[in-house]
């Protein structure tokens, strides 16, 4: 299953698209997604961002096989690939999708 999770943009392929951190969390830990499309800034009022989603997920083993940042921060996108690094996942090097 192919979830997006972005406050804004929509792309077409996706069976799912999260509009905030709630509904993704929710989404994540109920279903099988094997693809992730996650973007760092989720318009949340309370902090939260896709760097806090990735956190949750790997605190709780529940991460996509397969997650592709499509996020047009900079600073955002930089954090997030950080997390991914510590926690072992690899970037394609012709695309931002990351894998174990």
């Amino acid at each position: 299953m192919n979830l997006m999770v972005d406050d804004v943009k929509t792309f077409s392929g996706m069976d799912l698209i999260a509009r905030n951190y709630n509904a993704a969390f929710k989404v994540l830990i109920a279903l099988n997604v094997s693809h992730l499309y996650l973007d760092f800034d989720l318009g949340s009022k309370n902090g939260n961002t896709g760097e806090t989603l990735l956190l949750k997920l790997f605190e709780i083993s529940a991460v996509p096989q397969y997650i592709q940042l499509i996020s047009y921060n900079p600073v955002g996108t930089k954090r997030m690939e950080a997390v991914l690094t510590d926690h072992g996942f690899k970037k394609n090097n012709n695309d931002n999708r990351w894998s174990k």
